[in-house]
């Protein structure tokens, strides 16, 4: 034991899972996991009007909000509300209202979004670690909240 063993030994832990460590995200590592869900509806919203359980958001302007088939019984963190924010229609977009058990909701304003666009919700373009921060944990609860019910595709 001791330093004899010093450096004979690694865990990659998240490493393997395209986690940084130390929760960071590093660019040496690729990310592997994907989570991505469907849009199923694009709605237009007036300004002033309300998304989400408990009128969690309040459209500033006139506002295009896509309705994602992934909530918090898919592994998408209530706590994303409202700091979460997607890859959708080529940038990062934030989630707007409160995550729902089925659905998130996504402003999508001034973007070309339509239903059956996939959304990721962390994977190449959306790092896991900088989820997990905007949910306030970390990339292993991420990866473990994934509900048996979601479709897995391995790749490889």
């Amino acid at each position: 034991m001791g330093a004899d063993f010093a450096f004979d030994a690694v865990r990659p832990g998240i490493c393997l899972y395209g986690g940084g460590p130390e929760g960071r995200p590093d660019d040496r590592i690729k990310p592997v996991a994907t989570l991505s869900a469907e849009v199923v509806q694009v709605r237009l919203v007036p300004k002033g009007e309300t998304v989400g359980y408990s009128a969690g958001w309040t459209a500033p302007r006139d506002s295009t909000i896509a309705i994602v088939a992934a909530g918090y019984a898919d592994g998408v963190l209530r706590a994303y509300s409202p700091r979460g924010k997607v890859w959708l229609a080529d940038a990062l977009r934030p989630i707007v209202g409160r995550v729902s058990m089925d659905v998130i909701a996504v402003d999508v304003t001034d973007a070309d979004v339509a239903v059956g666009d996939l959304c990721e919700i962390y994977g190449p373009n959306r790092n896991i670690d900088d989820q997990a921060t905007a949910a306030g944990t970390i990339a292993y609860e991420l990866l473990t909240s994934i509900n048996p019910r979601v479709p897995r595709v391995y790749v490889g």
